[in-house]
């Protein structure tokens, strides 16, 4: 009778799943004991003190000060998978997916970088070339990019075995006569991988599932693993290499698979492979693994010496409560552990997802709870913003989460900024804000010129209340130097303001005051102009307000030429935007804007590049999609191409109205950035979105954000 009883209780139970017991974890309960040692471990671990001086004009500290400290990016890489194909192609959808992902994350990789799809075999939606285009756009935006993976060294198809992980040519070598060339042709492969992508990736997955995928072990013996490492080394010096695999996160629930993972490990280590780290990648279901035996298995990984991440985390469950649980729990637990350096979603989106239960994101977009359990932590708890009060010295002492800030105070009216950064293992010297306002002393723009190109037109406005003495300049045959030799022959700089012609020079040699161009370039450190070069120059002293400056060709050529600005006196009326509508076009007929802030403190500015918003303005041609990619020297620091798919779309419209700018669109193509930048040079390259072959008109913007 007892046994019938129990067996009619579980009849009952399954068909009666209101009342089955929940699915849960060790570890879920909000007094659980792992929680305040694990908050502790992350305020010491993740976490620098700094120390900021505001100091006036004259360099005397400024008491009282009130100062705002804005954390704009973590340190520590969070990331997720991402798909090469919607970064590149351009839908509705993926212009979201692109905006979500740069708002949540900061690091990413997927199945792009696998040798099939790298080889070409896995049809339209992969190869080399997206792939490469892909990164670039990561890369641009300043992700930490993970590559995944050289070697997933099986082929045996399913069901008989895991599956054909290596291109079908090498598996079509197996048991003929050049199997043995199969060991050469894997190297070929991670060096020919690496090199192609060295500027790019930031380190690498080597080998994938050891567990599972054994198949050119067992063919070639275990020591073909450590070649493998070797082989990724002698490509990249300095990467990251790690050996990857999945439930191994769990000691007491895997144990056949910790101990398969654990003896590779130590093998490869025994053998002189240079392996650096230990991907564990994180899949769950609805019954996870409980947080005190998944940081019990951290500290037994951690044992090998080696840096260890999250790879590719998902919990697939219809059960969002658990999801969203488990999310905070596993990340706060990640996030706590010394040896674990970054944590990364294998997907975050139900429609570009392997596990579609297990997004962040609806297929319509709507946030799931375990999407809004990862914001709050990452960009809320885990997240520092304060406001404080400097003392009679001028300093104030914080302690933030390592990442990147900006500090902002105002002093007799005007805003000063101060960038700085806060990293693990590096002391942070004392951070001064100066209160000298910091200038556009520079502005400039590279443009094609003539035929289907026209005439660009560079715009500039001076700010002030008394007049200012500027060197305009055309440069054309000066750029030869400089390795350009589609240069414009002879430019003419004709400089307007409205639609009154204020002077005209074609060649700056026949003007009257030629001496003191060739002095004021030297002054303000602009390069020299040949005598008698075709180059073009006007030194005038310019009323506040605005100008534009369009350089023609005087002998209908065409070519390429420099349009410059330049501030010869540092004191009063100055600069405070940049405008250039110009032609943008593939290779050399790329638009290349710079700017040179100069100071001793930071400013906010918009930067735009707008190509259909154009044609609201009667303009015809166009640029389609532009690409704005902001450089410090030949370092991408930040890039945008579709103003809403940046982090902050509502900003970037908030900040246009601000400064006076049209308002952009939605749903537009148009590119554009708000940016805080040091004292420096930069430039701006726009291209075409499409990879630079597309052409058109292009109106480039940048605005002082006061």
């Amino acid at each position: 009778m007892k046994h019938l009883l129990l067996i009619a209780a579980a009849a009952f139970a399954a068909s009666a799943p209101g009342l089955r017991a929940q699915a849960t974890y060790t570890g879920r309960d909000p007094a659980a004991a792992w929680r305040a040692p694990a908050a502790a471990r992350i305020e010491q671990l993740r976490k620098g003190d700094f120390t900021l001086r505001v100091v006036d004009e004259a360099g005397q500290p400024v008491a009282g000060a009130s100062v705002s400290i804005a954390q704009q990016r973590h340190a520590f890489p969070f990331g997720s998978a991402l798909v090469m194909g919607r970064l590149v192609q351009d839908t509705p959808d993926n212009r979201v997916y692109r905006q979500k992902a740069s708002a949540l994350f900061n690091a990413t990789t997927e199945n792009d970088l696998k040798w099939p799809p790298w080889a070409g075999e896995w049809g339209q939606g992969f190869g080399r070339t997206q792939t490469l285009t892909g990164l670039r756009w990561l890369s641009d935006r300043q992700f930490a990019l993970r590559g995944h993976v050289f070697v997933w060294p099986s082929w045996t198809p399913a069901p008989a075995g895991p599956g054909i992980n290596v291109p079908n040519a090498i598996a079509a070598l197996r048991g003929t006569p050049r199997q043995n060339e199969i060991p050469q042709l894997v190297l070929d492969h991670i060096a020919e991988q690496a090199a192609a992508t060295s500027d790019l990736i930031n380190e690498w997955d080597v080998q994938n599932e050891p567990f599972d995928n054994k198949d050119l072990m067992a063919v070639f013996g275990p020591q073909i693993q450590v070649d493998w490492f070797k082989a990724a080394r002698a490509a990249l010096p300095t990467a990251p290499l790690y050996l990857n695999d999945y439930n191994i996160e769990d000691q007491t629930r895997n144990t056949a698979h910790v101990r398969v993972f654990e003896d590779t490990v130590r093998y490869l280590q025994q053998n002189g492979a240079p392996i650096t780290g230990l991907g564990l990648q994180g899949h769950f279901g609805a019954n996870p693994s409980g947080i005190p035996d998944y940081l019990a298995t951290l500290d037994r990984y951690a044992a090998s010496g080696l840096t260890l991440r999250i790879t590719e985390f998902d919990v697939s469950t219809t059960d969002t409560a658990l999801q969203a649980d488990y999310t905070r729990d596993i990340l706060t637990a990640t996030f706590s552990h010394a040896a674990m350096v970054g944590f990364q979603f294998w997907g975050f989106w139900e429609s570009a997802h392997w596990r579609p239960t297990a997004a962040l994101y609806r297929a319509d977009w709507t946030e799931k709870p375990n999407g809004a359990a990862y914001r709050d932590l990452v960009f809320n708890q885990w997240w520092t913003r304060l406001a404080v009060t400097t003392d009679a010295q001028g300093l104030v002492r914080g302690r933030g989460f390592f990442g990147d800030y900006t500090a902002t105070f105002t002093l007799n009216g005007q805003r000063m900024e101060k960038t700085f950064s806060l990293r693990p293992g590096t002391a942070t010297p004392p951070i001064q804000i100066n209160a000298t306002p910091p200038r556009l002393a520079n502005l400039s723009t590279r443009a094609s010129v003539g035929g289907a190109a026209g005439s660009p037109i560079a715009g500039f406005v001076i700010e002030g209340t008394a007049p200012k003495l500027i060197l305009v300049r055309a440069a054309g045959p000066a750029l030869a130097a400089f390795g350009l030799p589609s240069a414009l022959a002879r430019p003419v700089l004709t400089l307007f303001r409205g639609d009154q012609i204020i002077a005209i020079n074609t060649g700056w040699g026949t003007a009257a005051n030629a001496t003191e161009l060739a002095a004021a370039a030297t002054q303000s450190g602009a390069f020299a102009f040949a005598a008698g070069s075709g180059d073009s120059a006007l030194l005038l002293r310019l009323e506040p307000g605005a100008y534009t400056a369009r350089i023609s060709s005087a002998d209908g050529a065409t070519g390429i030429a420099l349009a410059e600005a330049y501030e010869i006196e540092r004191e009063g009326a100055r600069f405070i935007n940049l405008s250039t509508r110009a032609f943008v076009g593939p290779g050399d007929s790329a638009a290349i804007p710079g700017l040179v802030v100069t100071g001793a403190s930071a400013r906010t500015y918009l930067i735009r590049a707008v190509g259909p918003g154009l044609a609201d303005f009667g303009v015809a041609g166009v640029l389609a999609r532009p690409s704005l990619v902001l450089l410090r020297g030949t370092t991408p620091v930040h890039a945008n191409d579709g103003w809403e798919t940046t982090a902050a779309p509502a900003l970037l419209a908030q900040t246009a109205q601000r400064v006076g700018a049209f308002a952009l669109k939605a749903g537009s193509a148009d590119a554009a950035l708000v940016v805080t930048l040091e004292p420096g040079a930069y430039t701006a390259l726009v291209t075409s979105a499409d990879g630079g072959t597309a052409s058109g008109q292009c109106l480039i913007e940048i605005y002082e954000v006061k």
